[in-house]
Formats: structure tokens, sequence, C-alpha cells
């Protein structure tokens, strides 16, 4: 499955304003809600998980979440991608004492450990692309992202 199929444009906000980590997964994981994507259990599910497994991680240009939880929250698959209009302090995931600015984040409601893998392989594949990331934190609307990504993703 490409990295495309599980985006929708409706799952794509862009300029968020926010407070904290907790607060872009809230109003993410609310757009997946609303979409029909996951349960009400959700985003309370990510939310506790990213407090014991935090998803932060350092890229080359710029640094990215992926937060998820358990697939019992998830009816249909798909990923809620936000780029914050200021940073935000995550944890990193292979340094939980450690925090990071964070711009883009990777929302994952996966059904399927298979889908679940090949999603985070096709985000880490993009985050080592520079302009990549960096044209996607310029776009102003979802369209302009999911057509960055579709290009990336043929």
């Amino acid at each position: 499955m490409k990295l495309i199929e599980l985006i929708d444009e409706k799952l794509v906000l862009t300029e968020i304003e926010v407070q904290d980590s907790y607060e872009a997964i809230e109003i993410l994981g609310n757009v997946l809600f609303k979409e029909g994507y996951v349960k009400d259990t959700f985003v309370n599910a990510v939310i506790e998980r990213e407090k014991d497994y935090p998803t932060g991680i350092q890229g080359i240009g710029l640094n990215i979440a992926i937060p998820h939880t358990d697939n019992s929250h998830v009816l249909n698959p798909g990923i809620a991608v936000g780029v914050l209009k200021e940073n935000v302090s995550f944890k990193k995931m292979d340094d939980p004492d450690e925090e990071i600015d964070t711009k883009i984040i990777f929302l994952l409601a996966i059904k399927t450990p298979e889908f679940h893998l090949e999603a985070l392989r096709g985000i880490m594949d993009m985050i080592q692309k520079v302009e990549l990331m960096e044209a996607i934190c310029s776009c102003k609307n979802s369209k302009e992202i999911i057509n960055i990504i579709k290009r990336e993703d043929e």
C-alpha cells in the first residue's frame, strides 16, 4: 500500500496553532474521529501512549513526530498530517529524556502491523529528504501537501 492511499485531503491541516504536543495530537485525532477513521477512545489512547513511548524523530532538516496507538481504537486506516505554525516539543523516540522542536506530525491510525510498518517506512524515507520536508512545511493548504506526497509516493 502506498502512503498516499492512507492520507485523505480532509486529514491534512496546515498552520496549526497549538500550545503543546498533546494539543496537536488532540486536534489531529479529532479530525480522524470526525471523518470516521477512529473511535472516540483514540485521542486519549494516543496521548497516554505518547507519555510512555514518545514518537519525536530528529530529521535531517526538520523534526517530526509519528504518534499512534493500539489498533483497537481504529475503525479505518488513515494518517492525519499536521504542519504546525510554530514548533512544539516532542520527546525523542530514541531518547525520551530529550525533547526536540517538531514541525510536522503524522498521526497514524493503522489497523494491521503490515500497514503500520509500511507507513513508518514511507514516512522515514520522506524525512530523509530535506527539500521535500521543507516543501511540505511551506504549503498553505492540504491540496498542496497531498500533491507533494503523491508525487513522492509514485
